[in-house]
């Protein structure tokens, strides 16, 4: 099991300053996390600070022995239905997280044929020859012909 600092400091009866103190000078070993806290091995913790033991030395009688027995069923049953609960969300999140994936796969496909594609028409861009001009035309019609093509087509029918 392992402990946070401010957890580590509850369960040893100590202040958080004295459990980081212990943790800086070497006394108690700890794992430092990316997020800055730490994380505490209980049998460490134990080791530097002894779970507290009642005058006679014996455990300290336990939680479940000062409760009533109809309250202890309910509590197991809570229980219960809170695995249930907890089984139903970790299926939720695993559902989930397969639709994620598999629309990440989706979106690298279609990016990648994307880009095959965008390659390709740069590939024919750069290799694309445009067809020779076209030779001129024969020249066209003189003055003369122009006058009377003119006149032919302003001509009245009557």
């Amino acid at each position: 099991m392992k402990f946070s600092l401010s957890q580590a400091a509850k369960v040893a009866k100590k202040s958080k300053g004295t459990v980081s103190r212990d943790i800086q000078s070497g006394k108690l070993s700890a794992t430092r996390l990316e997020s800055g806290g730490y994380e505490i091995d209980a049998s460490e913790l134990f080791r530097v600070y002894p779970p507290a033991q009642s005058a006679t030395g014996s455990e300290p009688p336990s939680t479940a022995d000062r409760q009533p027995a109809a309250f202890s069923g309910e509590l197991a049953a809570e229980v219960l239905r809170l695995r249930e609960m907890l089984a139903l969300m970790k299926d939720a999140t695993e559902r989930e997280r397969r639709q994620w994936s598999d629309q990440v796969d989706d979106l690298r496909q279609r990016l990648d044929r994307e880009g095959s594609e965008r390659r390709e028409l740069m590939q024919r861009l750069l290799t694309y020859q445009s067809p020779p001009p076209a030779p001129p035309d024969a020249p066209g019609p003189t003055v003369s012909e122009r006058r009377r093509l003119w006149s032919i087509f302003t001509r009245k029918t009557g």
